[in-house]
């Protein structure tokens, strides 16, 4: 029993989700009703944990640093370009040509987050969200390249 409680406490934890899940029924071959209303410890405990202790506990460590990851990516990083505003101002009769705002600071946010992607990018833990990661790294250095090329305009 002293073995398995903290396998089981590591698989209630949050950040446990379906698709760890489905990783711990493949490896023990075992349905494990995760999801029913009805589940269980006994669900879980007629599942052979035991002998998948290590592979368990790696799925349950990565859940926590994909959870972790998730965080940063949906909060810190999306969020700030979601509010975030480029100002574009007229110059003279030219209605569109200029940049106003603090442009500095918004290039400097665009560097830091593209870096901050690149390690996400680079660890064992960003399989499941590799795709939003590679898709933000192109969306923000693209932007980047648009934005220094409109400054040297």
């Amino acid at each position: 029993m002293a073995l398995i409680l903290p396998l089981v406490q590591s698989l209630a934890d949050p950040s446990i989700k379906p698709r760890h899940w489905d990783e711990i029924i493949e490896m023990t071959k075992e349905q494990i009703p995760y999801d029913d209303e009805t589940f269980l410890l006994k669900d879980l405990l007629a599942a052979p944990l035991l002998k998948h202790n290590d592979d368990i506990l790696d799925i349950a460590e990565s859940a926590v640093k994909q959870l972790k990851l998730e965080a940063t990516l949906n909060g810190e990083i999306s969020l700030f370009w979601e509010e975030c505003e480029l100002e574009v101002k007229g110059y003279k009769n030219v209605e569109a040509c200029m940049l106003g705002g603090n442009i500095q600071d918004i290039q400097e946010k665009l560097e830091e987050h593209i870096m901050a992607l690149n390690q996400m990018n680079a660890m064992r833990y960003v399989t499941p969200l590799k795709s939003i990661v590679l898709e933000k790294i192109t969306s923000l250095s693209e932007t980047a390249d648009i934005i220094e090329k409109w400054l040297k305009v």
